[in-house]
């Protein structure tokens, strides 16, 4: 099966490359995964430059695919081939570089949507490279200014003690919908925290848990509070699970930023 996705991949990055803008092709780890598993999806990420080719004509290029879709906001394009699902994303050549070149240049703003670009074009296989920029691009990745990560630091600590406030209005108030709302922002900024604080970038959601799992030098007591924040349990009512949420913030905001560097 696993040559199976190997020649999709393949037959796919052949296709794409007859596009004259794209400028790289990288395969994602999560065609590593079996493919019974849920996780399991051929991510291909396009670097491209110029204008980004109309929907309809990547399609066209992917060979009309079964259940083709599109996101009206992201150049995203999912698809299934041999019923197996595939993700392209279509990411900016002119875009990665300027955020490099704003990273350098200490101008870089921490975003909603994290590090996880990063996290894909460093690690993910290369498949394809018009040129010599793909591996331009990931020698900086490897040497990012530490002002980078102390911005993420930073920013995830400051967004921590914005969720600790709303998950503890949530609980007083017996508000549900909020405080899942909530928690889920508080599990995305700690994972922020804790791969900005090892100098990682940040996996896609699907691979963060087992990720963090992966970490040995993590605050005491850290797993057994992560795993209780996470269980649904009628013992652990919302202002005990805030409580929880508290006590991990707390650990983490005494770890100094240099701490994991040399550990991870």
């Amino acid at each position: 099966m696993r040559n199976k996705v190997i020649k999709i991949a393949e037959v796919l990055t052949s296709a794409i490359v007859k596009w004259t803008g794209a400028e790289a092709v990288i395969l994602g780890e999560a065609a590593e995964i079996g493919v019974y598993d849920p996780y399991f999806s051929i991510d291909l990420d396009i670097i491209y430059s110029g204008p980004l080719l109309p929907a309809n004509d990547r399609k066209y290029i992917y060979g009309n695919p079964q259940a083709f879709e599109t996101s009206p906001v992201y150049p995203e394009d999912r698809f299934l081939i041999d019923e197996l699902p595939v993700m392209v994303n279509c990411i900016s050549l002119t875009r990665i570089e300027i955020i490099l070149k704003r990273i350098k240049d200490n101008q870089w703003v921490y975003r909603e949507n994290g590090t996880n670009m990063f996290y894909r074009i460093k690690n993910g296989i290369s498949l394809y490279s018009r040129t010599a920029r793909l591996e331009n691009i990931r020698k900086e990745l490897k040497s990012i200014p530490e002002n980078f990560w102390r911005g993420v630091i930073d920013s995830s600590k400051c967004q921590l003690e914005s969720v600790l406030s709303d998950l503890g209005a949530a609980a007083y108030r017996n508000d549900n919908h909020f405080f899942i709302i909530s928690a889920a922002a508080f599990l995305k900024y700690l994972a922020s925290l804790i791969f900005a604080l090892h100098r990682e970038f940040e996996p896609s959601g699907r691979m963060i848990s087992g990720k963090i799992n992966g970490f040995t030098d993590l605050p005491d007591g850290f797993y057994g509070r992560f795993e209780s924040f996470l269980r649904y349990d009628d013992m652990l009512d919302l202002g005990k699970k805030r409580e929880i949420a508290e006590l991990i913030v707390k650990d983490f905001f005494s770890i100094t930023p240099t701490s994991f560097i040399h550990s991870s």
